[in-house]
């Protein structure tokens, strides 16, 4: 399976993911230490680096042939 974007054709993609991260709190400031799988399915948002199409990541997927 891949993914392409559909307006310009372009591979070069950005997609949003769900992962669990540790909360680590100082006084000052935190951090965050991933602790997860990274997630993400075909209604996450994907974006194109390209022409910044942006839609639901299933819009982006390509059609067997």
């Amino acid at each position: 399976m891949s993914w392409r974007c559909p307006e310009c054709g372009s591979l070069d993609l950005r997609v949003a993911v769900h992962t669990t991260a540790k909360l680590i709190q100082n006084e000052d400031n935190f951090e965050t230490e991933l602790v997860g799988d990274i997630e993400w399915g075909e209604f996450d948002y994907m974006e194109c680096q390209t022409c910044d199409f942006g839609e639901s990541s299933h819009v982006f997927k390509e059609k067997a042939s």
